[in-house]
């Protein structure tokens, strides 16, 4: 069972990310549980008629607030080093990334991809970075966008893994490149709309 949220659980997560060099454990449910915790003191100062006691209340809500705003940042900070570490062909360790979290990982590591290949093939570069698991590519087959199709989400998707292993999460009207033959199941399935 999970560790319920509490201001003292809240302040020894902080210490934790602030000194790993890498993500810590946290509960799976962490930001859904730091939700429902304010919502609960949000609740008991809007109902507290001592108005000594609000201020109290208040006082916590604003330590809890700027505590969880200061874990977010230490992880996001981590999450972009791994993506950046992903995109120049590193494996870093994703094991303690939260569901959400992987969702933004791999956002990031998609935009770094495209901006890659464009940028290079811009510049007529073709040389991958040395690091690149891509290195060892012919040209033509050098641009991450070449086996891609850009789709338009049509519904909801339950998350699934890709054909390129990558868990997604698709929501209706989302915009993004997917593997040419990823997209086309999906298309034929009415998921999503090819847009190129």
């Amino acid at each position: 069972m999970e560790e319920e949220i509490s201001y003292k659980g809240l302040r020894r997560i902080q210490q934790l990310e602030k000194n790993a060099p890498g993500l810590s454990k946290i509960p799976t449910t962490f930001y859904s549980q730091v939700f429902q915790y304010i919502q609960g003191l949000q609740e008991a100062y809007q109902n507290e008629e001592n108005t000594q006691k609000q201020t109290l209340i208040h006082d916590e809500l604003q330590k809890i607030q700027r505590i969880i705003i200061n874990i977010y940042e230490h992880r996001e900070k981590k999450i972009l080093k791994a993506a950046l570490s992903t995109a120049r062909g590193g494996s870093p360790d994703l094991s303690l990334l939260l569901q959400n979290e992987q969702e933004l990982y791999h956002k990031i590591v998609e935009t770094l991809d495209q901006q890659r290949s464009h940028i290079l093939e811009q510049s007529g570069t073709t040389k991958k970075n040395e690091g690149s698991k891509q290195k060892s590519q012919p040209p033509q087959q050098s641009s991450h966008l070449h086996d891609h199709t850009l789709v338009r989400v049509t519904a909801d998707i339950p998350d699934f893994m890709g054909t390129d292993m990558k868990t997604y999460h698709l929501k209706k009207d989302d915009v993004l490149c997917l593997p040419h033959e990823m997209a086309q199941t999906l298309s034929k399935r009415k998921a999503v709309h090819l847009i190129s």
